[in-house]
């Protein structure tokens, strides 16, 4: 019997059907800069009190997985059933708070 050569996570997973990337631009700085913010979409089913429906899980894709290529390889996968890996991380702001979930490094073994 072959061992076939799985990439483990220790982290969390999100499954779900891939909806593709949206980017987001960032209010200015005191600089004028923009920054821009790269997501993906998987979107997930859970029971509602009126039948099935869907959320999506949007992932922050980081710069370094911009330059190795992943959106590119993900845009392949659209409409498809995929596991991800993702690290979350919680914020509190002066008005508000919340969790930005990122897209994990471990992607670039499983695509």
């Amino acid at each position: 019997m072959a061992l076939l050569n799985i990439p483990t996570f220790a982290g969390l997973t999100v499954n779900g059907v891939y909806r593709g990337t949206r980017l987001q631009h960032g209010k200015p700085d005191q600089n004028g800069q923009t920054r821009q913010t790269l997501y993906c979409g998987i979107s997930i089913e859970r029971q509602g009190n009126y039948g099935t429906e869907e959320d999506i899980i949007e992932l922050v894709i980081s710069d370094t997985l911009v330059k190795q290529g992943i959106p590119a390889k993900l845009a392949a996968l659209e409409n498809t059933e995929i596991s991800l890996p993702f690290w979350e991380r919680v914020w509190t702001g002066a008005k508000s708070s919340g969790v930005t979930r990122y897209l994990a490094n471990e992607v670039t073994q499983i695509l």
